[in-house]
């Protein structure tokens, strides 16, 4: 902890946020448990496109963690880059979401 920037409420936020993740990790894996008991339809199908785009969120949300705490140029810049592909997955799978759904 003697290596994140504590002082900074941005740096703080994320950390508390990345530990937000941990429950909502367990109930995204707990909802693919039950969606595997399901059988095959459009909601379904939206319902696991929900959760894999959670999933990005959860990556996108550690990597902003890591980019706003580490000193480190090049472990920065490596956080940054797993942020905007994690967004951009995101994003792709939201859309999907709302193709399939609508």
């Amino acid at each position: 902890m003697n290596k994140l920037a504590a002082g900074d409420g941005r740096a703080t936020g994320a950390i508390v946020n990345s530990i937000l993740i941990l429950p909502a990790l367990f109930c995204s894996c707990w909802h693919f448990y039950e969606l595997a008991q399901e059988k095959e339809s459009a909601t379904r199908s939206v319902a696991i496109i929900n959760e894999t785009s959670n999933m990005t969120s959860y990556i996108s949300r550690l990597s902003y963690a890591v980019a706003v705490n580490v000193k480190d140029p090049e472990v920065k810049a490596v956080s940054i880059g797993v942020l905007v592909v994690a967004n951009i997955c995101t994003s792709g799978l939201q859309t999907a979401s709302a193709i399939v759904n609508g």
